[in-house]
């Protein structure tokens, strides 16, 4: 790890104790903590990219306040030139804009470095970007996008804003609005309530793979994933936005995901996936996992992970959460067939 990042991640946990100090400290006063301002401001900002108008009672709902608490908020956000009134509720100004978007920046780059660099669970990274978005300076957001290779998207699917303003990009179609039996692309999953999200997660629900729908009633669908077939709820499934841009790669398919490879079994690597990069990318390849490379499954670990892999004569420790990213062509010699669809 790069001493930027050691420094980030030495900040995140530090912010993490202070703020929730803050808030332990501050009980009643919520409306003069920085981060009760920008997570009002944040709020607004997810409306506002849904194309709604949030208000007191939005604003109560989510940050957990009382209806009075919030328009004190809400009243000091105008005080402040952050807000201004609109539609029934209130919208951003443009310097509202500006701080809502740097905060936003800040909490997608840093679920983005957590899921691919530190190899957290996707689940469980909302929590502490929150504690790390309202300190994190303009340049240390700037050198952590370059490391991370300048990613569009969170994980959850959600657009990253850029240094410069807010993100253009629309998030889908709900699919529960999708057609029957038109094959899509899952572009964004809601990552709250946390439940529901955690629920569809371990279901295999993710950002970035492929979705059928093959029917539907009044109470849900069903549709087919790539790891089989699953029911949906109108409420899960309206959480889930899919396009129908074609998907510009897939695995080679007489390939397996390295991570899939049994142990002391052997391959060819045919592929690194694509959307891949930053730290994670450079990683693999200076380990010399490059396409014609054999390797091989040579020590197991009895938690799972990591495993030791076995490539141009050096043993290398992955994650399957890195692993997951190689596709291999087993050998026919170990006993397998070979072939994988």
């Amino acid at each position: 790890m790069n001493s930027l990042l050691l420094g980030l991640l030495i900040f995140a946990t530090g912010a993490a104790i202070g703020i929730w100090l803050g808030r332990r400290t501050s009980s009643g006063r919520v409306g003069r903590l920085i981060p009760a301002r920008d997570d009002a401001l944040k709020h607004i900002y997810a409306f506002h990219e849904r194309g709604l108008a949030a208000s007191p009672e939005s604003i109560a709902g989510a940050l957990g306040l009382s209806l009075k608490a919030a328009g004190e908020l809400v009243a000091g956000l105008e005080d402040g030139g952050w807000v201004e009134p609109h539609a029934g509720g209130v919208r951003l100004t443009t310097t509202g804009e500006q701080r809502a978007a740097a905060v936003v920046r800040a909490h997608r780059l840093w679920e983005r470095y957590l899921v691919d660099e530190a190899g957290w669970p996707v689940t469980d990274v909302h929590r502490a970007a929150d504690a790390t978005e309202h300190g994190l300076a303009d340049e240390s957001l700037e050198a952590l996008e370059a490391s991370l290779g300048h990613p569009r998207f969170d994980p959850h699917g959600d657009p990253i804003p850029s240094a410069s303003g807010l993100p253009t990009e629309a998030p889908g179609i709900p699919l529960a609005d999708w057609p029957v039996g038109v094959p899509a692309h899952i572009v964004h999953l809601e990552d709250e309530p946390a439940d529901v999200f955690r629920r569809m997660v371990k279901r295999g629900v993710t950002v970035n793979i492929d979705i059928e729908v093959l029917r539907r009633d009044e109470h849900g669908l069903q549709a087919r994933l790539p790891s089989g077939e699953i029911n949906l709820s109108l409420s899960e499934s309206s959480s889930v936005h899919v396009d129908a841009r074609p998907v510009a790669w897939r695995r080679p398919t007489d390939s397996i995901r390295l991570s899939e490879l049994p142990h002391l079994a052997r391959g060819t690597i045919t592929a690194i996936d694509p959307a891949l990069r930053g730290l994670t990318r450079r990683r693999l390849l200076d380990f010399g996992l490059t396409p014609g490379a054999r390797i091989e499954v040579e020590l197991a670990n009895v938690f799972g992970d990591p495993r030791g892999y076995r490539v141009r004569g050096t043993l290398v420790a992955l994650r399957s959460q890195q692993a997951r990213h190689v596709y291999v062509r087993r050998s026919a010699s170990d006993g397998g067939s070979g072939t994988f669809q």
